[in-house]
């Protein structure tokens, strides 16, 4: 006779010597089957193990604990049919009781033991943990990591669904979720947010595995909480366009120095070689038109180094930052007043109308510097005789707005968007030749952005420009 008793341990079609078909199917019903000459009759003739051997007696048996399946004795004779009689199943019947006791005794040790650290490695996981019904996905038991970084006791998740508590930020990543662990039982590392008892939002990794626990299948899910190493790349991100942003405008830093600083003072090196060369052949009235080029060339190359130094001075952080209340009457008359000799040699009119009560918090050398440039522009793409007003008021929210408008040449649309980005090029000449790189403007975007306000312009060709911003009240 060929015995042979089917551990628990022992994979069955990973077996060649066992019957396959007939074990699956004791299995399945729990139920004793009897062949009495299995290679000619019954339901497991087509059997590959039964048809290999020619299988005569077959006996295959459930051993039964409280109902739960604990092995599976299966007995063989090759020879005769008919081997096993009522005889051999009574005595089986009684064995078998005997060796699903015995199985117990021995097993219920190491479940104990596998229980105990499981539960050991469960609890005292810092990450928060969770289990779940796989069939209903309600939450049979979370960790003392899930309630201390997720805000909720056990009381408030225990038989409840994760869609119940709104945990997952969006619900299409859940149902993916989901999906994704019923197809293959397995998911690693699945990067999404998760909503906190007070609503605030974490990012978190997820493995989670299909388990088995009393005999169902349940879903063991493990989080780490990277919100902090997320925000630290995004910080990092963040940088690298700072980065990106400060070696563009630097290019155009150096661009400007090698092109619109060369322009000037070739012709100011012109100048002063001709009056070098030719100073006996001159008359007064040359020498005092050369003169008077020389010195405007000079003030014009004077404001483009200023402009280039408070505006490297801005990029690096080291333009001082005094704010305070002032008034802007006052500003706007020592602005004017520093130009009248500009605007009266191009026979230009400014109109003052701001107030003298009217305040504002800023840092005056920043907004002095934002008014000397608008009131130069204006000056210079005005053609001559022309007229520039200064105003200014109260905006609805408290912040006070002036604006420099003048009746000079203006500008088109697709112009006036690239005033205030530093990798366009959109220095132009004004009304009577008069330089100009562009830079002012992003010098005055700078400044008024730093004293908390805004910069706009609006524009139309040959009717003018008006170039407005705002301040906080002082």
């Amino acid at each position: 006779n060929n015995n042979e008793v089917l551990p628990l341990s022992v994979q069955l079609d990973d077996s060649d010597d066992i019957p396959k078909t007939l074990c699956h199917y004791v299995i399945a019903k729990k139920e004793l089957v009897l062949l009495n000459n299995a290679e000619s009759e019954g339901d497991f003739t087509d059997d590959e193990y039964i048809r290999k051997n020619h299988s005569k007696s077959v006996l295959c048996m459930p051993v039964l604990h409280k109902g739960d399946l604990k092995a599976l004795l299966c007995l063989e004779n090759s020879l005769l049919p008919g081997a096993f009689t009522s005889v051999h199943l009574h005595i089986l019947n009684l064995l078998s009781g005997q060796i699903a006791v015995s199985l117990e005794n021995a097993v219920i040790p190491e479940l104990v033991k596998t229980k105990n650290y499981f539960e050991l490695l469960f609890n005292t996981n810092p990450d928060p943990a969770v289990i779940t019904n796989l069939s209903d996905g309600r939450i049979v038991s979370v960790n003392n990591g899930f309630t201390s970084v997720m805000g909720f006791s056990d009381n408030e998740v225990i038989g409840r669904t994760t869609k119940d508590l709104a945990l997952w930020e969006k619900p299409e990543i859940r149902e993916s979720f989901i999906r994704n662990l019923s197809k293959s039982g397995f998911i690693e590392n699945f990067e999404t947010n998760l909503r906190k008892h007070d609503g605030s939002l974490i990012t978190v990794l997820i493995s989670a595995k299909v388990i088995i626990l009393n005999n169902s299948q349940h879903v063991l899910a493990l989080m780490k909480d990277i919100t902090y190493r997320k925000a630290e790349e995004e910080l990092i991100r963040q940088k690298n366009q700072e980065l990106l942003k400060i070696n563009s405008e630097k290019d155009k830093f150096f661009s400007i120095i090698a092109h619109d600083l060369k322009s000037p003072f070739t012709g100011f090196l012109n100048l002063t070689e001709i009056m070098a060369e030719e100073a006996e052949e001159l008359t007064i009235r040359e020498f005092a038109s050369m003169s008077s080029s020389l010195n405007l060339s000079a003030k014009n190359l004077f404001n483009l180094l200023k402009n280039l130094l408070e505006w490297a001075q801005m990029q690096n952080g080291t333009f001082s930052f005094n704010p305070g209340s002032h008034s802007l009457r006052q500003m706007v008359d020592d602005i004017t007043e520093t130009l009248d000799g500009t605007s009266k040699n191009k026979e230009i009119t400014i109109s003052n109308t701001v107030e003298n009560e009217l305040n504002v918090y800023c840092d005056p050398k920043m907004i002095n510097s934002v008014l000397l440039n608008l009131l130069t522009n204006a000056i210079k793409f005005t053609r001559r005789g022309g007229n520039v007003n200064i105003e200014a008021g109260e905006n609805e929210d408290g912040t006070i707005r002036l604006s420099v408008s003048d009746n000079g040449i203006g500008m088109e649309e697709s112009y006036s968007d690239r005033l205030f980005k530093m990798g366009t090029k959109v220095g132009m000449q004004g009304t009577e030749g008069e330089p100009s790189t562009g830079l002012g403007l992003l010098l005055c975007k700078e400044f008024v952005e730093k004293n908390g306000g805004t910069i706009s312009v609006t524009s139309k060709r040959e009717e003018g420009s008006k170039f407005t911003f705002t301040l906080r009240k002082g």
